[in-house]
Parts: C-alpha cells; structure tokens; sequence
C-alpha cells in the first residue's frame, strides 16, 4: 500500500516541478522537447505495467478513469506518449488485464519512475548532497515546497496532502513533522516559492531516507 500511496506522490512532484523551476528562475538544463522525448522514452519502457496498475487501482474504486484522464493533461513528459498511456490503461480495463504486478516488476516500474525523476531532478543523482542532507533539513524543504503548492499554486489542498502523508516511504514521526511544518507555514502566510538553491537541494530530499527518524523528546 505504501508504494501504492507513494505513487501518487511522486506524480504530484513530477507534475508541477516544471512550474516550481520557473518560480525559482532556474532555467531547465535541457530544452523542454529534449527531456519530453526522454521521459517518453523511458515511459515506453515499462508503459504496459504502469498502465496495468493504474488500471488495477481504478477496478479497485480508488478513483475512475475519467479523473485519472484528467489528472494526465497536467503531466510531464509528451501528451501523445502520456495519451498512449491511457488509451493503454482503458484497453486493460476493457479486457479485465487489472491484476497486480509481480515483485519483479514492481521493482522494475520503480526503476522507471526513479530515471525520470532523475531526468526532471537532477539533484536525485548527486549522491554527495543526498549523503550530506539533514532531517530538519528535509523537513524544512519539504514544508516550504507543500506550503507553496497548496498557498499559491493552489493544486493541492492540505487534506489531500494529510492523506497522502501516510503512505510517504519516511517514518511516521518524519512525515508527521512535515505535514505539521507545512501547516505551520500556511497558518503564518509564509507560503514563497523555493529559491534556485533550495529548489535543487529539495530535489535531493526526495532521495533522503527518514525511515529511521524520530520525534525529539520534550524536555
């Protein structure tokens, strides 16, 4: 389930980390065409099992495919290879294809999943930053980055994001201390985009393993 849920989050980072760039005035390394072409590319790698679990979750009643549809025009990558993607997923629920993919190919849809966040994050491959990153640090980001979206992008609400802080991959004291820091920034306004360096260092928290976090005592 937590993969599941995991999921979803990765789609809304990879959905709007174009528009957050823009704000931070830091210009894409690659013109737009040329990283369409890769996120199609490796999207094509593994579309049948990607659109064989989406389907799976829309047999499941999590939402239909109409809102699916709807949500994949805001996606990255080229509309035709994501329109592709969901002409794939109606034909498996047409044909009942919707079974749950094997540990093997989890593994390998995560693999995809991972190359394009490295195609649209290049901070997810600097493996020296990840290793240097702090919890409070990540913490602080990750409220930042949430507060800006659901204050002034306004593409996410707080209880859609309470929902899905469940299934984040962290622990639960490390998500918890997230949502409460995006809360807290929301209550006080403070809801500005990340500037270029925090915006590069917040890709790199989306690596950082909070599995391991834990609330401080109060004294």
């Amino acid at each position: 389930m937590k993969k599941i849920l995991f999921a979803v989050m990765a789609v809304l980072i990879l959905v709007s980390y174009a528009p957050a760039r823009e704000n931070a005035q830091q210009p894409l390394k690659n013109p737009r065409a040329e990283i369409d072409r890769e996120l199609c590319r490796l999207q094509k790698e593994t579309m049948d099992l990607e659109a064989r679990a989406w389907a799976r979750r829309i047999s499941n009643g999590e939402f239909t495919y109409g809102e699916l549809n709807g949500n994949s025009l805001k996606w990255a990558g080229d509309p035709d290879c994501n329109r592709q993607l969901m002409q794939q997923v109606q034909k498996n629920l047409n044909t009942g294809n919707t079974a749950p993919l094997t540990e093997e190919e989890e593994a390998r849809l995560e693999q995809t999943r991972k190359a394009k966040r490295a195609v649209l994050m290049p901070a997810t491959r600097d493996k020296k930053l990840i290793d240097s990153l702090t919890a409070d640090q990540c913490i602080a980001l990750n409220g930042q980055y949430w507060s800006w979206r659901i204050g002034r992008v306004k593409d996410v609400t707080f209880k859609k994001l309470k929902q899905l802080s469940s299934g984040w991959p962290g622990s639960s004291d490390y998500n918890q201390a997230i949502i409460r820091k995006v809360q807290e920034n929301i209550r006080k306004g403070q809801t500005e985009p990340l500037s270029t360096q925090q915006a590069y260092a917040y890709e790199a928290c989306t690596e950082y393993d909070g599995s391991a976090y834990q609330e401080p005592k109060k004294k």
